[in-house]
């Protein structure tokens, strides 16, 4: 018998992907449930209120373990050694150990913290540390240093890889396996850190069958149950910071589309300050519709309601939102970059628009977005597209389904 434990912290945001595919891991274990495995979700930075608590079902049991007294002052507390001996030792008090543990990390950030629980834990037990790598973290330079993230873009470090990379790198020293979501993601570990290729595995993210229902009723029905104009030409965006440079792409784009044609909106999902957006943008703030954060299950009503989605990140990998638009029916435009680019066939599955990485900035072609936009919802009915949507559900079944993601990760589990 093995003891997996997949490791998450709360309260970072139920909308991220990395919950998302927590929960697609759940549902995969309870529905498939594994021989010679027991699963525990141990959820960091769980509800202070409730305290400490273990709560057992039939598959999987649940382990929830506040924050320490300092996070409140310090977050990245919960990263550090200190914190890290002490989830082991509630972990040798609480549950019961096999001699085989595997601690299943989502956050690069607690990797300093598997040296400890490998430490502690693995006197007596052999422990195994997997981390999925669900984003590149130097992608974010792009925010804060954009010559530091050309360097490390294009491997021109010049003996600076200790200064721009080496925090990560030391997240990575306690690391058996690494579970990369992307080709990409593979391709950087093995340039970048040089880890060895049989210590990573690509295993795209998945949702199950079942877990987005489809409104029988039709997108007139939904556009009825949310006051929105049949007539309309509805575009969706999904994000949650407002300061996006994707999102001021789209929104100079939507400007652009609706001089030629008034009947369009744009539905922009997620954590947004409005204020922020109208700033600029005051003239089309009518045909703006901000609905912040909506439950799962609402967001996919949307999805089918829209005739476009569109993702324009400059950094991205396997997106849950292209795959549940996808599952959704909903055409997608996506930027060519990263994940998206694995993800998205443009003219097969979806429609993808190129960015730029200059030494003067990050750039995109504006006609091609705006173009590709009007191509989208002037041909919504038109064989090609209906052709790339059929194909892109056809593709959640055959690539990104969360059983073949979960029998994937159970032959890690087991080789490890």
């Amino acid at each position: 018998m093995k003891t997996i434990l997949i490791f998450n912290i709360s309260g970072i945001g139920s909308d991220t992907g990395v919950n998302t595919y927590c929960k697609q891991l759940e549902s995969y274990i309870c529905q498939n449930p594994p021989k010679k495995l027991r699963f525990y979700f141990v959820n960091l930075n769980a509800n202070d209120k409730h305290g400490f608590n273990i709560v057992k079902t039939k598959f999987i049991n649940y382990i929830n373990i506040p924050s320490p007294i300092i996070a409140r002052q310090n977050y990245n507390s919960i990263f550090q050694p200190a914190f890290g001996r002490t989830v082991a030792d509630l972990l040798k008090a609480y549950i019961k150990l096999d001699s085989n543990i595997i601690i299943h990390l989502n956050w690069i950030d607690l990797g300093m913290m598997a040296g400890v629980l490998k430490s502690e834990l693995g006197c007596d037990l052999n422990c195994k540390i997997i981390l999925t790598r669900h984003c590149i973290p130097s992608r974010t330079l792009l925010h804060t240093n954009y010559k530091d993230f050309l360097t490390v873009r294009h491997n021109s470090f010049n003996g600076q890889l200790s200064y721009i990379l080496g925090k990560e790198l030391r997240h990575y020293y306690s690391i058996d396996k690494f579970i990369a979501v992307t080709e990409c993601s593979k391709k950087d570990l093995i340039e970048k850190f040089a880890i060895c290729e049989e210590k990573i595995s690509i295993i795209k993210n998945g949702v199950a069958e079942t877990s987005i229902e489809l409104n029988s009723l039709g997108k007139a029905f939904l556009r009825s149950k949310y006051n929105l104009s049949i007539g309309e030409k509805i575009i969706v965006y999904v994000g949650r910071d407002e300061k996006n440079i994707g999102l001021r792409w789209l929104l100079d784009a939507f400007k652009a589309i609706l001089i030629e044609n008034q009947n369009v909106r744009l539905i922009i999902v997620g954590k947004i300050n409005i204020a922020e957006i109208a700033k600029d943008n005051s003239e089309i703030m009518a045909k703006i519709t901000i609905m912040g954060f909506v439950e799962q299950i609402k967001l996919f009503e949307i999805f089918q309601l829209c005739d476009l989605g569109i993702i324009p990140s400059a950094y991205e990998q396997c997106s849950y939102t292209a795959i549940e638009m996808m599952k959704c029916g909903l055409p997608i435009l996506v930027s060519k970059v990263d994940g998206l680019a694995e993800m998205i066939e443009n003219g097969v599955n979806g429609l993808t628009f190129n960015i730029h990485f200059k030494s003067s900035g990050i750039s995109h072609d504006s006609s091609e977005l705006k173009e590709k936009i009007k191509y989208a919802l002037d041909n919504g009915n038109a064989e090609e597209i209906k052709k790339m949507v059929d194909f892109a559900k056809r593709q959640i079944i055959a690539i990104y389904s969360n059983v073949k993601m979960g029998n994937k990760l159970l032959e890690v589990y087991n080789a490890v």
